[in-house]
Formats: C-alpha cells, sequence, structure tokens
C-alpha cells in the first residue's frame, strides 16, 4: 500500500498512487465534517431546504483565537479578503495543474530549475 507520503512524482500522477486505507479515513473525516455543518445551519429536514434564522453563513462558532470581527463593517472586509485570496488560490492551483499536465514536472521541479 503507498500512503500519501510515499507518493512520487508530480501532484498530477499522485491520486492514483494512493491506494486502499488512506481514502476510506478521510471520506469519513469530510462525512462527519459536512454534517456537522449541515446540522448548524439547516433547519431539520422535511420538504424545502431551508436554512436556521440564527445561522449566519460560514459562521460555525469556532473561534478559539477570537479572531471574528465583531463590528458589521470589518466582517464584510474580512469576508471579501478571504473570498477574494480563495480565488487567487484557486486561479494559482488551476495554472499549477495545467503546467504538470503540459510537462509532468512538479512545481518544485521548476524552482529548482531557475
Amino acid at each position: 500500500m503507498i500512503s500519501a507520503a510515499h507518493a512520487t512524482g508530480p501532484a498530477i500522477d499522485q491520486f492514483q498512487q494512493i491506494q486502499q486505507g488512506f481514502w476510506e479515513p478521510l471520506l469519513i473525516a469530510i462525512g462527519l465534517a459536512e454534517t456537522y455543518r449541515v446540522a448548524v445551519g439547516w433547519a431539520t429536514p422535511g420538504g424545502d431546504a431551508v436554512l436556521k434564522e440564527s445561522y449566519d453563513m460560514g459562521n460555525l462558532g469556532f473561534d478559539p483565537l477570537g479572531l471574528f470581527p465583531t463590528n458589521p463593517t470589518e466582517l464584510k472586509d474580512v469576508q471579501t479578503k478571504e473570498f477574494n485570496n480563495g480565488r487567487l488560490a484557486m486561479i494559482a492551483i488551476a495554472g499549477f495543474t495545467v503546467q504538470e499536465l503540459i510537462d509532468h514536472k512538479g512545481i518544485f521541479e521548476h524552482i529548482n530549475a531557475v
């Protein structure tokens, strides 16, 4: 069995190297996290999917460092920055993926070649 730590080559080819024993616990962890999110945000099932009145989208109540802004203006600013940085990260990952599909070299191989 190849674990995630032992996969080799460009990231685009590593998915196929990971075998049974890695995906099952990952799928269970994702399922538990999503079940919690649904329980916090959604009203009891039955008919239409309706959000709870008290649910603030994106706020699951987990803020151990107290970083969540209480001022609505600051909150809007932080949310906008988070969306923009997330979009930028997705564009960057898409670029890495296309690069690996073209030449089958990992990103660090390109950095070391410079």
